[in-house]
């Protein structure tokens, strides 16, 4: 599951106030749910300049995945151009 931090363009929602009221500051990261039980069996917080999470996509196979930022040099030698994807890299 992702979690985001409250959104500060978005005033007066229901999550903002029960924040307050318990006392709790906002966290942005991922959760891994037992969905037996309910339990949140790890978690990973993103500190810094991430505060929400827009999706959650599970990578078949993939041991080592890596995240590139589009002002990253690393970009330009991930990204290929040339033969069409296969349909099942699309989402």
């Amino acid at each position: 599951m992702g979690i985001s931090k409250p959104r500060t363009t978005f005033k007066g929602l229901a999550l903002e106030e029960r924040l307050k009221e318990k006392d709790i500051q906002g966290r942005s990261g991922l959760l891994i749910i037992d969905l037996r039980s309910g339990d949140i069996i790890f978690h990973l917080l993103f500190n810094g300049k991430v505060e929400e999470l827009y999706d959650v996509f599970v990578l078949p196979d993939v041991i080592c995945p890596t995240v590139l930022g589009f002002s990253d040099q690393e970009i330009c030698r991930e990204i290929s151009i040339g033969a069409k994807p296969s349909q099942s890299l699309l989402w």
